[in-house]
């Protein structure tokens, strides 16, 4: 006997026709069943007339059961696949649902792509519109030009016979690559020496080479300073060895310097005493030529009026050049200069250089360059090297370079105070002192400095820079009274301790909110510490090392590790640079505390002196890569900021 599975779960749910049969056979035969209507009712307990009938109408039965089972385990199965065909089917309508969408989104990104493009076309078709309406413009210009040369008969036209405004450009265009130019433009013909005697801005730039004791060049730079008219000038006061009153113009076969026609001059002949003579011509044994110095200054002074740009050079040969009578180098020039300084107006004057020389020792320059200072009340710029500080009247300057100048503390402090507008400042190896006032004197300048420690703000400083190779009191002074309030690059350099100065550069630095540049030189971890606690603001950063043994080693770039690895120190860093790179090993674990640390900004560049090309460890390199740095071989500063500042160019004398 077969044994009947039970139906699957939920199958008395399932109202399909086949269910439905069996459903209709395993039930009681309705007097409706079509065994009623042939008139053959079935029976009701009747067993069969024999056992063998029963037993094969039982095994019919069964077997009916059997196959519609089946026909029902089939027709379920059929379901099954049908229903994970409609599963797949959906599947498969919401991908394609998916994908119009996308399509949708992207020809929408395109149309706006192609409205922009669009746009641009439009636009570039207007501009092109406008160039070639001015290619027009200018073609009719040259059209016009030419007919005007066919009406002048170019090509047969001397050059004599140039249009003013044509000659006039010539001259201009070949002076500014050879400033001689103008000169030899004046000896071509009378034409062209009135075109260029009346055009004042070929005159706008005029070099006064004061020992340079000629007739002819004297009357060179009365007609140079005439031609200019009363237009803006720049000038040069040049003072070199100056001839002797003797001298008669031997100069070893060579035409004076500015020579008005640029011609060769004869070479006389050599004097008796050779041994006499220095390597440039000029005799050893110097003596002043006081008339030419006299006519010199008058010839410059009336004309200072009207000049916005002033260069004061002195030119130094050394000791061995130096007269015995004159040991100190001081020209008469200077003070003729320094005598008239009270009666010109120098109000047009903007920028002022001066450059004494390393060697100079006198008294003369130094007084007619402060008398210039204090005249000039509307200077901008000054630049002073080997000189000293005198007060001055102007409160407008923009820049202050001082370079190995002596300085009277309260005189720089004094001039500062009034200095709202100043943007840089730099002071370069000079030396502060301070001097008792004189009772007989009207100089407040000579006063004692105040005992108020009053602050002097600098509202628009921008850029200051110190360098410096001792620590005195008056360095600590003058940092205590400094405020920059908007200071953006600071340069400090010592080449000795300054952990003297460290409260009073701490102080300045807390005053500095918005640096965010710092170049300082690196000592000991216990003096830098407390330094980057007060520069919240600083993203690039150089550690500047000075010359002697314990700058090499990488013993002062680990002291900038260490005093950097406290945890919030210098927490905008961003940029690094070490002229003494730290250990490398050291500086991968610096880095990457850094990024894990949540108070800190991640390092992206570093230069060292291992990151330069073909140099280091090609390894540490990658490593520091991965962190997210890049390695860059120049660290990024001004090298004007960093070093000594440019000499002035030797071609002046």
């Amino acid at each position: 006997m077969h044994s009947h599975s039970p139906p699957p779960p939920g199958h008395q749910h399932m109202k399909t026709p086949l269910t439905g049969l069996c459903d209709s056979l395993n039930s009681p035969v309705s007097p409706c069943c079509p065994l009623y209507l042939r008139g053959v009712a079935p029976r009701q307990n009747r067993s069969p007339s024999t056992p063998i009938l029963q037993q094969q109408h039982s095994m019919s039965r069964q077997t009916d059961h059997q196959h519609l089972d089946d026909e029902r385990i089939r027709l379920q199965r059929s379901l099954v696949a049908l229903e994970c065909a409609n599963v797949l089917a959906w599947k498969a309508h919401d991908a394609l649902d998916r994908q119009r969408v996308s399509d949708q989104n992207e020809i929408d990104r395109l149309q706006l792509q192609l409205s922009d493009l669009l746009k641009t076309n439009n636009d570039r078709s207007e501009i092109m519109v406008a160039i070639a309406k001015q290619c027009q413009r200018q073609m009719e210009s040259i059209d016009d030009t030419t007919e005007r040369l066919r009406e002048l008969d170019w090509s047969r036209l001397s050059i004599e016979k140039f249009p003013d405004d044509i000659l006039r450009l010539i001259i201009m265009q070949a002076t500014r690559s050879r400033p001689k130019f103008r000169w030899t433009a004046m000896g071509v013909c009378r034409h062209w020496r009135a075109v260029a005697e009346t055009t004042p801005s070929l005159w706008s730039d005029i070099r006064i080479r004061f020992a340079d004791h000629d007739e002819g060049l004297l009357d060179v730079a009365r007609r140079a300073l005439t031609f200019g008219g009363q237009s803006a000038i720049r000038m040069e006061f040049l003072f070199g060895p100056r001839p002797s009153r003797a001298h008669d113009g031997w100069n070893d076969g060579w035409p004076p310097a500015d020579n008005a026609w640029g011609t060769p001059t004869q070479t006389p002949a050599a004097p008796p005493n050779w041994m006499t003579w220095g390597t440039n011509g000029y005799p050893i044994d110097d003596k002043p030529n006081y008339e030419f110095a006299f006519d010199y200054v008058n010839a410059v002074v009336p004309h200072l009026p009207r000049c916005h740009e002033l260069l004061w050079y002195v030119h130094n040969p050394g000791p061995g050049y130096s007269s015995p009578r004159d040991p100190e180098m001081w020209t008469w020039e200077a003070s003729w200069i320094f005598r008239q300084m009270r009666t010109v107006d120098l109000s047009n004057l903007k920028r002022l250089e001066v450059d004494l020389g390393e060697r100079y020792r006198g008294n003369h320059h130094p007084k007619a360059v402060g008398a210039v200072c204090y005249a000039a009340q509307n200077l901008t710029y000054i630049d002073l090297r080997f000189a000293r500080w005198k007060p001055i009247r102007t409160t407008a300057l923009q820049s202050l370079h001082l370079v190995s100048c002596e300085i009277a503390f309260d005189q720089l402090l004094s001039a500062l105070a009034d200095q709202h507008s100043l943007l840089s400042l730099r002071i370069w190896c000079c030396h502060f002192f301070r001097r008792a006032r004189n009772p007989d004197s009207d100089d407040e300048s000579l006063s004692e400095s105040s005992k108020s420690h009053r602050i002097i703000r600098l509202p628009s400083l921008e850029e200051f820079v110190y360098n410096w190779n001792s620590s005195n009191v008056n360095e600590m002074l003058f940092f205590s009274r400094l405020s920059c309030p908007n200071l953006v690059r600071a340069v400090l350099r010592w080449s000795e301790a300054w952990e003297v100065l460290l409260s009073e550069v701490l102080g300045f630095f807390l005053r500095s909110t918005q640096l965010a540049e710092l170049a300082l030189s690196l000592r000991t971890s216990p003096s830098l510490e407390p330094i980057f606690q007060g520069l919240p603001s600083v993203r690039r950063f150089l550690g500047l090392i000075n010359p002697g043994p314990e700058s090499y080693g990488g013993s002062i770039g680990l002291s900038f590790l260490e005093a950097a690895s406290a945890p919030g120190i210098l927490p905008s860093l961003k940029h690094l640079a070490l002229q003494c790179t730290p250990p490398e090993d050291a500086l991968l674990t610096w880095v990457e505390d850094r990024r894990s640390s949540t108070q800190t900004e991640d390092l992206l560049t570093f230069s060292g002196a291992v990151t330069v090309e073909d140099v280091g460890n090609q390894e540490w390199k990658d490593a520091l890569r991965e962190l997210g740095v890049e390695i860059e071989e120049e660290n990024g500063w001004d090298e004007e900021l960093i070093y000594w500042p440019d000499v002035k160019p030797k071609r002046y004398f």
